[in-house]
């Protein structure tokens, strides 16, 4: 009985970790876009927008890891860091 017991909380331990999240290409794509933001304003050659941008770099690459080799959300990714960039182009112009 000891051993069924044991199996059992062995068993939904397991189950409880469970597969992995699937990670969403469209929320990564942002969570860069918004970090991107925080340099807007800033010269380029200001340190601060330097370290800005390093950070940003770093983790649109962090996220990118997150989903290669899933097409849909490569795709999507791509799709919104190309939205993100316009906006902020066009948010220069008009300034």
């Amino acid at each position: 009985m000891k051993n069924y017991t044991c199996l059992i909380v062995l068993a939904i331990l397991l189950f409880s970790c469970g597969g992995k999240k699937k990670a969403d290409g469209i929320a990564l794509a942002e969570e860069v876009c918004e970090c991107r933001k925080k340099g807007k304003g800033l010269k380029f050659s200001d340190p601060e927008a330097k370290k800005i941008r390093m950070e940003c770099s770093k983790l649109q690459g962090e996220n990118w890891g997150k989903i290669i080799k899933d097409k849909a959300q490569e795709d999507a990714f791509n799709e919104r860091l190309n939205q993100c960039t316009d906006e902020m182009l066009d948010a220069m112009k008009s300034n």
